[in-house]
């Protein structure tokens, strides 16, 4: 388990340092609210799914092909979000496109796990309100820039939502972390 916690958590240190140096890049430039909005969605949202993993580790059973399956399409995942944030300080556009489908790929995944409970069940329709209100913001980032601020301020409510909601923490107090 030691290890699996390790490497997700260097992932975490992947996807964070490449967003530090994109935000680095982007102070010199002009850094739109939009794009402050989407660094704030993701690193919240990234930190909140890091918390899931976790505590989703803990309970799997680690032999199964399904955690090993999932493990694979979870380490893609992580890095599609680390491309992710690279790409930000060069398109938004492509940047919200990248974590829409890595956000669909981990949804589906869960979908066609054999342990959909109505927790992960409530999890797929928040990622399905992700994905639509990512694509939104990036779509008319360069069209409307309000609506597009607006639909990263409503992701962004949405992921405090489901950290009040799911309470990622429990992995803290139920595990020896």
């Amino acid at each position: 388990m030691k290890a699996v916690t390790t490497l997700l958590s260097v992932f975490l240190t992947m996807a964070m340092g490449a967003m530090a140096a994109t935000i680095a890049k982007l102070i010199t430039d002009d850094f739109s609210f939009n794009n402050w909005a989407f660094v704030v969605f993701f690193i919240s949202l990234r930190i909140k799914i890091y918390l899931n993993d976790l505590s989703l580790c803990y309970e799997a059973d680690r032999t199964s092909f399904e955690f090993k399956r999932d493990f694979l399409v979870g380490m893609v995942v992580w890095f599609m979000w680390i491309v992710s944030a690279i790409v930000l300080s060069n398109s938004f556009f492509v940047a919200c496109l990248l974590l829409a489908i890595a956000i669909f790929i981990a949804t589906v995944l869960l979908q066609i796990s054999k342990t959909a409970n109505t927790e992960k069940k409530f999890w797929i329709k928040i990622n399905i309100a992700y994905i639509i209100l990512i694509i939104l913001s990036g779509s008319l980032s360069w069209v409307n820039e309000y609506v597009s601020i607006l639909s990263m301020l409503i992701a962004i409510a949405l992921v405090m939502y489901d950290y009040w909601y799911q309470t990622p923490f429990k992995v803290f107090e139920e595990q020896d972390c």
